[in-house]
């Protein structure tokens, strides 16, 4: 028998060979067998990358004890393997576990929410004037904008970015882009336990569709659920910058959400938009994962550089990567 199985899996103690199909190997096995016998094998199997991967088809080549006659059949039957990102806590890529994304400058929460008012502060530049306290500016004189407590009825939009480079056309980094993705799913995981509304959305396009990534925000249980396969299946195809993908898109996030954009790339026009974002009263914060220093971003919009704590996570992994 003649198995196909994709590059990416990594069957122990198997005979594995090359093949003439792209990508792929062949599980072998050979064996007599008497009448009406049945032999089953069992192998461990483990996985180099996340994705969607696909078993078989197999072929099957049989004969008589005399070589006399032989038969051979082609079984198309497939099954199918769906492996998630990893996961890892969001202390171990540096950011904080007990404010997730922390704080700003000036002491305002990145999760917020309206309905739970904390007090007011002097404006600083980047504040949303939707969150101006005019009866505390007319007294004073000077403008003031409105505080409000953290909240666990919080929406987050986690944006997704699969450029890894200036001319996203030209090549990707794919260690980059699946640090990107990991860092991706630990924060979408640490959101849905914290109780908070989770959406998503990518330039990048996952294999099962022909478009861009989008789930709309859901707090209900199987929601990470489908961030996790959405992010497994995402691929380094994108048919418009960040950017511009995000400016497009912000009309649709749900008032006050909080936009966090994990990127290896960052440039002024992604500044530019989370500048908008801000004044759209929606906190903001890039969670950076290049090979340069981290950028400058707008005011107001938090900034975690993880690039070195998650090339020591790649350091730790082993071989393998995701079971």
């Amino acid at each position: 028998t003649e198995d196909s199985i994709p590059d990416a899996v990594i069957v122990e103690g198997a005979r594995v060979a090359s093949s003439v199909d792209p990508n792929s190997s062949t599980l072998e096995h050979r064996t007599s067998i008497g009448w009406y016998e049945r032999i089953r094998w069992d192998y461990s199997v483990r996985f180099r990358q996340r994705g969607y991967f696909r078993l078989g088809p197999a072929r099957v080549d049989s004969g008589d004890i005399f070589g006399l006659f032989d038969s051979r059949k082609r079984v198309d039957t497939t099954d199918a393997v769906l492996v998630y990102p990893r996961v890892v806590p969001l202390s171990d890529m540096g950011i904080p576990g007990g404010r997730p994304l922390g704080e700003v400058s000036g002491g305002l929460k990145i999760f917020q929410d309206p309905s739970r008012p904390a007090g007011a502060r002097e404006y600083e530049a980047g504040d949303p004037l939707g969150a101006i306290d005019w009866k505390a500016t007319a007294k004073s004189r000077s403008l003031w904008v409105r505080t409000f407590d953290p909240s666990a009825n919080v929406t987050v939009m986690l944006a997704v970015s699969v450029e890894t480079s200036p001319q996203h056309w030209r090549g990707y980094s794919s260690v980059r882009l699946e640090r990107a993705i990991t860092a991706a799913a630990s924060l979408a995981s640490h959101c849905m336990e914290s109780g908070y509304s989770l959406g998503l959305i990518s330039n990048g396009v996952p294999m099962v569709t022909d478009r861009p990534a989008e789930l709309r925000p859901s707090r209900s249980r199987p929601q990470l659920r489908a961030v996790l396969e959405t992010l497994a299946t995402l691929q380094p195809i994108t048919l418009s910058p960040m950017a511009a993908h995000m400016e497009n898109r912000m009309g649709r996030f749900p008032v006050g959400a909080t936009v966090v954009l994990v990127t290896a790339y960052f440039d002024r026009d992604l500044a530019g938009v989370l500048a908008r974002l801000r004044a759209r009263g929606h906190p903001a914060a890039v969670v950076y994962l290049g090979g340069d220093p981290a950028p400058p971003v707008p005011a107001g919009v938090a900034l975690f550089d993880i690039a070195e704590q998650m090339a020591g996570l790649d350091d730790h992994a082993g071989e393998g990567g995701p079971a």
